[in-house]
């Protein structure tokens, strides 16, 4: 029984997890605090839609995952048309633990110019950040240019009436070779 036993704590196979995924999930911080090990592969992390996901679980991540190059972390877009209160905590924990991100993914954040620029100043290597419907957001003066740089930008402001169009546009299409 003790070879047994010895054999599969020799056998951690979240050694060679290299992408989790758990969009929607139930997880919450405490989860991730209590139960987090060392993940030297992970690349990949989607905690998208993960309400119960904070600052604090988020960093718990970024403490025991220090391979992730690919962040998502899209929330819905809120049901009134209000910009919900700033809130820097979760993008200061991304720059704080996260440093070595070249994809990130943040619709919908609820974080500020500040939020942003810790992100653009500590992850070096930033090549990917969408932040569609992120209205906290101002893009002007420094954080425009430094967005603009990176080889794929996605600002806060997405033209949702040009994708309409484009769909209703085929079906027009379609209906009228029909006819």
């Amino acid at each position: 029984m003790n070879h047994v036993v010895k054999r599969n704590n020799d056998f951690e196979s979240e050694k060679y997890l290299k992408e989790l995924r758990m969009p929607m999930s139930s997880i919450t911080d405490q989860m991730v605090v209590t139960h987090i090990k060392p993940l030297p592969n992970l690349t990949t992390l989607d905690i998208s839609y993960c309400f119960k996901i904070t600052r604090k679980g988020i960093e718990a991540f970024g403490n025991q995952c220090k391979s992730l190059v690919k962040l998502r972390r899209n929330m819905p877009p809120p049901f009134d048309a209000y910009c919900p209160p700033i809130d820097d905590s979760e993008t200061k924990a991304i720059a704080e633990t996260m440093p070595n991100l070249t994809q990130i993914y943040l619709c919908f954040g609820q974080f500020g110019n500040i939020g942003l620029s810790e992100v653009l100043n500590k992850c070096k290597s930033l090549t990917h950040l969408d932040i569609q419907g992120s209205w906290n957001v101002e893009s002007e003066g420094d954080i425009e240019e430094r967005c603009k740089r990176l080889e794929h930008f996605q600002d806060p402001w997405v033209n949702y009436e040009n994708d309409f169009c484009d769909s209703n546009d085929d079906e027009s299409e379609e209906e009228s070779e029909s006819d």
